[in-house]
């Protein structure tokens, strides 16, 4: 699923807090398949979030639940429990199967997010080339508005194909500002020519961008970073849009993100 949010799997009745008010709920969440700024990492070509929405009595069942799956199983005392290694033993496998059915019983919502990274680097040419700031021809929707771009992106990824794109994205990423102007005005070149006439105008007006003006600020954001462009950083945003339109669904007005058993949102 290219930035796509996946269906909420079964539906949770409103906490609260005993007054009548609405209590906190909490979505645990991790990722997998992170490979910093290398997307093409052909090992791990799927970055994924997943989580789980728990009401504060749904949160003391699980803490009890594995704290007892732990010792049915033998497994680690205390600490996280790696899927990883769970999946390399029966015990550990058995032990995820207990759990996800022990939530479909108790009818826990889910949150799935999976990028396809190649999905990026469209995306970045995409978040580069209609961003206002940099392209008049491009209006401030298009820094915000995912239906908007998304469906560009779509069309870029059929119609190119994946060396270009490992073309784009390493000169992108490398230092040489010349090499980044070519291997971007090359591709939207041939994208302006295109036979789908609506892919074709928009790279037309996509190589209205000012390359050089991009140029500066990419590279003055990976000095001050450390780095280049994460997809994890634009997953994880993807995820935060998600999680609202989630949580709408749900009725949750108030909602606490919790990521390495740490409360960060």
């Amino acid at each position: 699923m290219n930035q796509r949010f996946a269906d909420i799997l079964g539906r949770a009745s409103l906490p609260t807090d005993g007054g009548g008010a609405e209590a906190v709920m909490k979505l645990f969440l991790d990722e997998s398949g992170n490979s910093g700024t290398d997307i093409y990492d052909v090992n791990q070509p799927i970055l994924a979030y997943g989580g789980v929405w728990l009401d504060e009595p749904n949160e003391q069942h699980f803490r009890g639940y594995l704290g007892g799956l732990r010792k049915e199983h033998r497994l680690q005392g205390t600490g996280e429990l790696k899927g990883k290694t769970l999946l390399k033993t029966d015990a550990g496998r058995a032990a995820i199967g207990a759990v996800l059915r022990e939530m479909h019983a108790r009818k826990v919502p889910i949150s799935l997010l999976a990028v396809h990274k190649p999905f990026m680097t469209a995306g970045v040419l995409v978040e580069d080339c209609t961003d206002y700031v940099y392209n008049p021809a491009f209006s401030e929707r298009w820094t915000w508005n995912n239906e908007l771009t998304e469906p560009l992106v779509e069309m870029i990824l059929a119609a190119t194909d994946e060396e270009q794109l490992i073309k784009v994205w390493r000169a992108r990423s490398g230092d040489d500002k010349e090499s980044f102007k070519l291997a971007y005005g090359s591709l939207l070149f041939a994208l302006s020519l295109h036979p789908n006439s609506r892919l074709a105008d928009l790279a037309a007006k996509m190589r209205r961008a000012d390359l050089d003006d991009l140029w500066e600020c990419s590279t003055s954001s990976r000095e001050q970073r450390g780095g280049g462009y994460s997809p994890n950083v634009s997953a994880f945003g993807s995820l935060m849009q998600c999680c609202e339109e989630q949580a709408e669904k749900l009725g949750l007005h108030d909602v606490a993100i919790v990521h390495d058993d740490q409360s960060q949102y």
